[in-house]
């Protein structure tokens, strides 16, 4: 919605304006310091310089050290700003936050704490995350695994929250370079959950009613495919809402914000 985007362009602007006024002041800590080192170092080669000096030097060497360090955060700052550097997205804003022990610090919810470590996704895990609201993402599958690496990669590196936005990968049939690929690559690190939709072998009865080409068949067994996952994400594990995907898809970095936002409009 109008409110959503510009309430989004306000935090974008927000934070550039937080970036440069830290720079600013990191521009103005640091000509101060380095005045002081420079007036400093007058002091001790001039004359009469000799007396205290070893507590003039320690002096110097602390503004020392926080100058480099002014230096390096000033450093850091630019190169986000300019010289084809960008603004820290919401993720490393998050991460950054974790980092410093500042208040959106915590552990994570526990329906989803190191699911990762423990290992493949349960079904139990998806009902507690649907009950808690959040929204399905069943990723409709056969034999494609090429297509579908790709697929997952635009999926995992766009803004998720994992427990807002669980994975679930329905496969149609038993192709085994796709078994292997999603229980190896997405199931194992607990990042879907993994199901398979057996072939009905009355589809070709069905198919029949239709003309019964080869092509014919295969909408048959797509269509059974998607009545298998409906029934499971809404019936079994309990989303109110799911998005559905197909292994030849890829998604925008904000594919699922979006959802997210225009949930109570869709």
């Amino acid at each position: 919605s109008g409110s959503d985007c510009h309430a989004e362009r306000d935090r974008a602007v927000k934070a550039e304006d937080m970036l440069i006024l830290s720079r600013t002041r990191a521009d103005g800590e640091r000509q101060d310091l380095e005045r002081q080192v420079a007036e400093l170092r007058a002091l001790l080669s001039g004359p009469g310089g000799g007396g205290g000096g070893n507590s003039k030097s320690g002096v110097t060497s602390h503004l020392q050290v926080e100058v480099d360090s002014l230096r390096r955060e000033n450093e850091a700052l630019k190169a986000r700003l300019g010289g084809g550097g960008s603004l820290p997205s919401v993720a490393e804003e998050r991460q950054l936050a974790l980092g410093a022990g500042g208040p959106s610090a915590g552990p994570a919810p526990p329906s989803l704490r190191g699911a990762g470590a423990r290992g493949p996704m349960s079904e139990d895990l998806l009902r507690s995350l649907a009950a808690n609201g959040a929204i399905g993402v069943a990723v409709i599958v056969c034999k494609r695994p090429k297509y579908l690496k790709r697929a997952m990669d635009s999926i995992l590196q766009s803004e998720r929250d994992p427990a807002k936005f669980p994975l679930v990968i329905s496969q149609d049939g038993y192709d085994p370079d796709m078994t292997q690929m999603v229980q190896s690559t997405f199931v194992s690190s607990g990042q879907a959950f993994h199901m398979h939709h057996p072939h009905d072998p009355n589809a070709q009865t069905v198919a029949n009613k239709f003309g019964g080409s080869k092509q014919t068949l295969g909408y048959v067994y797509i269509a059974q495919h998607f009545g298998f996952v409906m029934r499971r994400m809404f019936d079994e594990f309990g989303f109110s809402a799911v998005i559905f995907l197909e292994e030849d898809l890829e998604v925008s970095p904000d594919f699922f914000s979006y959802f997210g936002a225009m949930r109570e409009l869709l």
